[in-house]
């Protein structure tokens, strides 16, 4: 696996400037004047760090190294097994998903409920009577961030209003789905993005399975508000 060094240009931030006129006269007017420079290059710099891309600050990349790693290699897993068609994979980008593809990943994310490393692992909850609970809130942050599709929502017919929740029956079944094997996972820090390539593997619950291809998975790596990362889908291709 081949790592870059990351290549992102911080603005500097102007700190609170305390001013104080000491002069009266010719040596005031000078005062006001640097005054006015310093202003015009404080809202210099405001503009540039305004400007920078949303969801692109910097990430402590040492520190993240492992979590990115396994959260790539278990969203490529979850898009292939559940959200993807075997047909809508070969060799194309398979994006913009359709809403059937979104609704199956966002449900398939109670697969994940115990895997702690999985981004949103704890998105979902289950009640004693074994109805899963997702708030309308974390749903569409899910389709936000990993598809870049704001607002998304299941249907009314799930929609509890008093809680804000979609909630679903547990015991439904998936059926045949593809499944990963021989991952290897390459990030580039330059780009700010992780490939994950696999083998991709249908009928495996059968006596007879079969390879479909190979295919590698890109994500651009993205920042929340709090700092922590999130992944974006980008494409996937047959190699």
């Amino acid at each position: 696996m081949s790592l870059l060094l990351p290549s992102y240009i911080h603005g500097k931030m102007m700190e609170n400037m305390l001013l104080r006129q000491k002069y009266v006269g010719e040596n005031a007017m000078k005062k006001i004047f640097s005054y006015a420079i310093v202003l015009a290059l404080c809202f210099s710099l405001c503009a540039c760090t305004g400007n920078a891309p949303q969801g692109k600050t910097a990430l402590d990349w040492d520190a993240i190294q492992e979590e990115l790693q396994i959260s790539s290699e278990i969203l490529t897993a979850q898009l292939t097994n559940f959200a993807f068609y075997s047909g809508d994979i070969l060799g194309s980008s398979a994006y913009p998903l359709e809403d059937r593809q979104v609704h199956l990943f966002v449900l398939s994310t109670v697969m994940f409920m115990q895997e702690e490393e999985y981004l949103y692992h704890d998105f979902v909850t289950m009640d004693d009577e074994g109805c899963y609970h997702f708030p309308k809130e974390k749903i569409q942050q899910m389709a936000e961030e990993v598809f870049d599709i704001p607002d998304y929502e299941f249907g009314e017919d799930t929609y509890v209003p008093e809680t804000g929740e979609y909630v679903f029956w547990s015991g439904f079944g998936w059926g045949n789905t593809p499944v990963c094997r021989n991952t290897e996972i390459q990030i580039d820090w330059e780009k700010a993005e992780v490939s994950v390539s696999y083998e991709l593997y249908g009928d495996v619950y059968y006596e007879n399975p079969y390879k479909i291809g190979d295919f590698r998975t890109r994500y651009s790596v993205m920042t929340r508000p709090d700092s922590t990362f999130f992944l974006r889908y980008l494409d996937t291709v047959s190699l």
